[in-house]
């Protein structure tokens, strides 16, 4: 059995340093993008909670304030099923970017998915559900699409569900012959 090797990106403030740690958060900022540990994720999260502070409140407040309601909108979040390939992203960089708009990632689409983000070659039985439940879409095709949504700070479903051919199985193959 083969394995598969993931090469996980190293932390640029630590690479700065001559130092090697596994940039695990990522930070998009228009067309730029860092990977980040904990650690500097944090002091980053920091800098920008003063940055756009509107009336300079204390960020420790703000903090413990909204302790309660992250909570509460967790249990809350809306799911979205995510299929094929989108341009800039790997897997789990759009995962993330999603998870921090505020959504969940599901597997499936149901009654209660708010959307689908298509993106090339996606998964037939996942464009299959969501036209079942009239799941609204993200055509993530073209490129571009879903990185200027996320660069906005705004997810909207953008149109029709693509056609998408079923993958090929051997069967398919030998049918055709």
């Amino acid at each position: 059995m083969a394995r598969r090797m993931m090469q996980v990106p190293a932390c640029v403030a630590h690479l700065k340093k001559g130092e090697e740690v596994p940039g695990i958060v990522p930070l998009t900022l228009g067309d730029r993008f860092w990977d980040l540990c904990l650690e500097h994720a944090e002091r980053f999260g920091a800098h920008f909670e003063e940055l756009f502070s509107l009336d300079g409140e204390d960020a420790e407040e703000e903090e413990e304030e909204g302790e309660d309601e992250e909570e509460e909108e967790q249990e809350e979040r809306p799911a979205v099923v995510i299929t094929g390939n989108v341009d800039g992203y790997t897997a789990p960089e759009i995962r993330s970017a999603v998870e921090r708009m505020g959504y969940t990632i599901a597997g499936h689409a149901d009654a209660n998915t708010a959307f689908v983000i298509v993106g090339k070659r996606p998964a037939s039985h996942k464009i299959k559900e969501a036209r079942e439940h009239e799941t609204p879409v993200i055509n993530a095709q073209e490129s571009g699409v879903l990185k200027a949504m996320i660069s906005a700070g705004e997810l909207k479903p953008n149109g029709e569900m693509p056609a998408v051919k079923g993958k090929l199985t051997a069967a398919d193959v030998r049918e055709g012959e």
